[in-house]
């Protein structure tokens, strides 16, 4: 892999001795995730977690100045990871045992605001290290570098397997399984994030944009495995946690408006967007490197376990009649079949998501999406799509809604469609951008991909 076209020379000391950050990362959350195994107590030990989650940080953020030899970054990232969990805990206990004689309220707000003050502290510091240590110039590069640096936080600190980790296993070996499969999944959460981050710095540094690739890459198999691996492993975690922002948001818009969650939920669409335009470039080059037309294998890319057909097949698939893309007008069949593929897999996805409900539930997103699938194979409107699908999805919700209330839709849709709805459509539009996004660059073309054909045998 060329990874002096992702990778500044700076990084590419860290990046080139990233195995040992993988072990390191690896056997800390080995240690978190098999102790309650081995001493329960010990487990329950906030002392023993906060001292695992310090050096598991520290390791993370300050790999980068450890392998370069900057001691001073390092140690001060170190004691920023400290002061936050072991000084915010103290000044809280205090502030709950003392501040209470003095006012006679409890000390939730001063207590929030002590959160914030190490959040911010972090905000700071990251994006300043960092961008010292490259070379950042200018208020646009500072700008963008404390963008990426502020959204890369944001989500890696709220993004969880909270649903996975709460699965209930019986039997001791399948919970020491679950256990090294949950491990393994935070390690790459972990390292993927931290790739990416130095990914987007060196390109604000070589004024980059930051959603298309780097030019001169031919997405050949030892460029395209982990490229594409490490992208789909900050969408898929990037993701999930706006999901999950996109549901605090629900509840809070119902009781208060919160600006701070919406502000959580801005800061995830930046890594959201900007793996999801990587994902579907990389398809789109590597299908322009060999003139394969993968279709329906990159349709399915964005969708876990599923996506690993998809991904072996882009991979190591190649010179093969059934995906070799086709000129001229035999392109329209290829494409045909490969979109009757998708719909077919849109039919069965949410007649599997709808098992326990009437089919007629799930036809309502069938058509949609089906509809929206024609359109993206065909044309350049996936930010229409998007956003005509998130009101599409927000109507149904009402509908059933006023079915629920024995209510008017119309008279709930007046009532529901106000500034926080606006808010869930951008989200909700995100959220689908970044899915139609890799179905469209999976199953469009200009016109055949006998005109973007390599002129040369591209060999892996």
């Amino acid at each position: 892999m060329s990874l002096n076209l992702f990778f500044s020379e700076k990084q590419l000391r860290l990046v080139t001795n990233i195995k040992w950050l993988i072990a390191f990362c690896f056997l800390i959350r080995l240690v978190l995730f098999f102790t309650p195994f081995i001493a329960a107590e010990l487990a329950e030990s906030p002392t023993f977690n906060n001292i695992n989650f310090v050096l598991l940080t520290t390791a993370v953020w300050g790999s980068y100045f450890l392998v370069r030899k900057k001691w001073f970054p390092f140690i001060i990232i170190g004691l920023l990871v400290f002061a936050e969990l072991m000084l915010k805990k103290d000044i809280k206990l205090s502030l709950d045992y003392y501040m209470s004689y003095v006012f006679d309220k409890n000390t939730a707000t001063i207590n929030l605001w002590v959160n914030r003050f190490f959040i911010i502290s972090y905000f700071i510091l990251i994006p300043l290290l960092y961008g010292k240590a490259e070379g950042i110039k200018g208020k646009k590069q500072w700008l963008l570098t404390f963008l990426i640096g502020i959204a890369t936080i944001v989500t890696m600190d709220n993004a969880n397997l909270g649903i996975l980790e709460r699965i209930n296993i019986t039997g001791n070996w399948q919970e020491v399984l679950y256990s090294f499969i949950l491990a393994v999944l935070y390690t790459i959460k972990d390292v993927a994030f931290l790739l990416a981050f130095l990914h987007l710095i060196n390109r604000v540094k070589n004024n980059q944009h930051l959603l298309r690739l780097p030019e001169g890459v031919d997405m050949v198999r030892k460029q395209f495995l982990p490229s594409f691996f490490v992208a789909y492993s900050v969408f898929i975690f990037a993701t999930l946690t706006l999901v999950y922002s996109i549901i605090k948001m629900s509840f809070s818009f119902i009781f208060d408006f919160n600006w701070f969650v919406l502000l959580e939920g801005a800061c995830i669409t930046l890594p959201v967007l900007v793996s999801t335009s990587f994902i579907g470039n990389t398809i789109e080059r590597r299908s322009n490197t060999f003139g394969n037309y993968y279709g329906f294998f990159g349709f399915i890319s964005w969708v876990p376990v599923i996506n690993i057909a998809g991904y072996l097949t882009m991979a190591f698939v190649e010179a093969k009649n059934w995906i070799k893309a086709k000129a001229h007008e035999y392109f329209g069949k290829q494409r045909l079949l490969h979109f009757i593929a998708s719909c077919l897999f849109i039919l069965a996805l949410y007649a599997w998501l709808y098992k326990d409900k009437k089919f007629t539930d799930a036809l309502y997103f069938i058509v949609l999406y089906s509809i929206v699938t024609f359109v993206l194979a065909h044309y350049k409107r996936v930010i229409l799509m998007a956003i005509l699908a998130s009101l599409a999805y927000i109507i149904n919700d009402i509908w059933d809604m006023s079915k629920y209330y024995d209510d008017s839709m119309w008279k709930l849709m007046g009532e529901k469609f106000d500034m926080e709805t606006l808010f869930l459509v951008i989200f909700y539009s995100v959220i689908h951008y970044s899915i139609f996004f890799i179905g469209h660059k999976s199953l469009y073309r200009e016109t055949s991909l006998a005109d973007s054909f390599p002129k040369e045998t591209v060999i892996e």
